[in-house]
């Protein structure tokens, strides 16, 4: 006789579903477990490249904006300033990412700058977000802002010529602020000082101070940058001897044409688009500016400087050797520092010639050069990552 168990085969069937659930639940959360993996990797990767945007805008940042453009911007301490757009960036011709630029003023030469980067690519794993902070603060370039003439050795003053400290800048410059009165000559020992004879004239408060503790290192030595990194960036470079005639040129887009040697800027032209150019120009040895012209900026001269002619130059001036100045003798505004290197002769100060303080004039070639104006992150614990600082 056969005996049929009905209840062996029902739990047969029972164990059969029961190992299908079991296998369908170990597969379905293999399947969640790499789905997770997966978006993991993928928001660790986002996540990154987010990072490395945000770096970007802060280096872009630090290379791109100097202080005379962000002053415009942020006169006061705690004024706050953003570019108009973000920044695109793009891969094989596709938008990848972007990052956004903040900056903050902290005081007159501090500048928080804030930059988020995000991620745009990526369907609906796009919008990974992260954002970087920096502490910058200008280059401190030291140039004297209490004298219109500095000189080292020996000097004449004779002619017409004129040493004024009170502080001037054309009256078409709006954005400039008057000092006051500062000294007209700071000479190492006034006992080298012939003169002034004749017309000739020195003003300021004092007329003639004498320091007995100038030495080459303050014609040389500029807080954060010296002679040398200077003319490691000039913008024009003149062998001995030349005879430069300076003038505003445009090229063929009507464009400040910068690659023009003989173009120094437009500082009477307040529309030209030369106005805001400040090179720093060389001189690798004896300079000699005969044919008048116009110019602005940081003019560094190896040797003499020789000036005859109806030049208007705004800025600060440096020479290692002397300066000579006949004629009309041209008008130097800003700073001028004689270090008369190398010379057995004086600087001779004569003609109708004007060295003329102007404290608009330093600053502006200070803060609109690339080189003297740019931002340097603070020497320690400048960087830092505020991703989860909030808003």
């Amino acid at each position: 006789m056969i005996r049929n168990d009905s209840r062996e085969q029902g739990f047969a069937l029972a164990a059969t579903i029961l190992a299908l659930v079991l296998v369908g639940a170990l597969v379905t959360g293999g399947f969640f477990a790499a789905s997770q993996e997966q978006r993991m990797g993928v928001s660790k990767q986002f996540s990154s490249e987010a990072f490395y945007y945000a770096e970007r805008g802060l280096q872009d940042a630090l290379g791109t904006y100097n202080r005379g453009f962000l002053d415009a911007r942020m006169p006061n301490v705690r004024d706050t300033w953003s570019p108009p757009n973000k920044t695109t960036i793009t891969s094989a011709g596709q938008p990848v990412g972007e990052y956004e630029l903040n900056f903050t003023r902290l005081d007159e030469q501090l500048y928080f700058i804030e930059s988020t980067g995000k991620v745009v690519e990526g369907g609906r794993y796009a919008g990974a977000t992260h954002r970087l902070g920096v502490v910058a603060r200008g280059m401190n370039l030291d140039i004297p802002m209490d004298r219109a003439l500095q000189v080292l050795d020996s000097m004449r003053v004779f002619g017409h010529a004129e040493i004024n400290g009170d502080d001037w800048y054309p009256p078409d410059w709006s954005d400039c602020n008057d000092i006051g009165t500062v000294a007209g000559l700071v000479i190492k020992d006034k006992s080298a000082l012939d003169g002034p004879q004749g017309a000739a004239r020195i003003e300021g408060n004092p007329a003639v101070l004498e320091d007995p503790t100038m030495d080459a290192a303050s014609f040389l030595q500029f807080g954060d940058v010296d002679f040398d990194e200077l003319k490691a960036h000039a913008d024009k470079i003149f062998a001995p001897n030349a005879k430069p005639k300076p003038e505003p040129s445009l090229d063929n887009k009507g464009n400040c044409d910068y690659g023009d040697d003989e173009n120094w800027g437009a500082p009477t032209l307040p529309g030209h688009p030369c106005h805001l150019y400040f090179p720093i120009i060389y001189a690798q040895g004896t300079l000699k500016l005969t044919g008048g012209g116009t110019g602005q900026g940081i003019l560094l001269v190896e040797g003499d400087l020789e000036v005859q002619g109806n030049l208007e130059f705004f800025g600060i001036t440096i020479v290692k050797g002397r300066l000579n100045t006949t004629g009309t003798g041209g008008h130097l505004n800003g700073v001028t520092l004689v270090m008369g290197e190398a010379t057995l002769d004086d600087t001779r100060v004569g003609g109708d010639a004007v060295v003329r303080f102007s404290s608009c004039s330093i600053e502006r070639a200070i803060k609109n050069n690339p080189l003297t104006s740019r931002l340097r992150p603070i020497a320690q614990r400048s960087w830092m990552d505020i991703t989860a600082a909030g808003g």
